[in-house]
């Protein structure tokens, strides 16, 4: 899903004018990026999932929020003073309760109109204060991924998604990305924000939560538990329970 805002948000990959691109990932990651504009073709993602959410504002939309204030981006700030493409933090960030929070009512806003914008416009703005806090939080001297490293990583990533129910161990997702089991377990917690374990239950889950909201799926909890890889559908509502906050048959009801 894109979100745009006319005139204070763009929403193309190559513009003719310098722009800020919010994105969220289904997996569970943000990151923010620049773009300078003038048609230039940054490829700061190397791939945007089918399920991904992206709020590209204007840069001035961003120095009017913050008064025009770029140096608390730090070195992100920097690099869009001398309109170089950039990511804030050099990665991405896992995504919070309340950003997840946000981001729902944006998609569940039934406003129409200038009070609709003004909703979205506020919200937006919401985001962006929980996105530039979190990664300003990061200690100074913290070890940054090298591109290499986060290619990689990037490619385990989507061997997972592709093989959710059927997921490769450690040592085959090691060997077939060529990165050695400590730094793909270090590295996809410090990329991703979970451990791979971590990721393959949060989609697991979420794809629970997808099938017992559909009205049209007559499988059953503990049917649908174990396809989540639940023996017991006890341990299933736990888990369900401690990620979305509520019980799975609260949405069968």
């Amino acid at each position: 899903m894109k979100i745009f805002l006319e005139n204070d948000l763009t929403h193309t990959s190559e513009s003719d004018f310098p722009y800020l691109r919010m994105h969220f990932e289904s997996c569970g990651s943000h990151s923010l990026l620049f773009y300078p504009g003038s048609h230039s073709k940054a490829n700061l993602l190397k791939q945007s999932g089918p399920d991904s959410i992206e709020i590209e504002l204007s840069l001035d939309f961003l120095k009017r929020v913050l008064h025009n204030d770029l140096e608390i981006l730090r070195d992100f700030g920097k690099n869009i003073e001398i309109n170089l493409p950039a990511i804030m933090g050099n990665r991405s960030f896992p995504i919070t309760r309340p950003m997840k929070q946000i981001l729902a009512q944006i998609e569940e806003c039934s406003l129409a109109g200038t009070l609709r914008r003004l909703f979205i416009e506020a919200k937006v703005v919401e985001l962006l204060t929980l996105q530039i806090s979190q990664i300003n939080a990061l200690p100074a001297g913290k070890k940054v991924l090298k591109k290499m490293d986060i290619d990689k990583l990037n490619e385990v990533r989507a061997l997972l998604l592709a093989n959710i129910h059927n997921p490769h161990s450690i040592e085959e997702l090691s060997k077939t990305a060529g990165i050695n089991r400590t730094k793909l377990q270090e590295g996809f917690k410090e990329l991703f924000g979970t451990t791979i374990f971590g990721f393959i239950t949060d989609i697991r889950l979420e794809e629970a939560r997808q099938r017992i909201q559909d009205r049209s799926d007559a499988a059953s909890i503990a049917e649908i538990a174990a396809l989540a890889g639940y023996k017991n559908p006890q341990h299933f509502t736990a888990a369900f329970k401690r990620k979305f906050g509520f019980l799975p048959k609260d949405l069968k009801g």
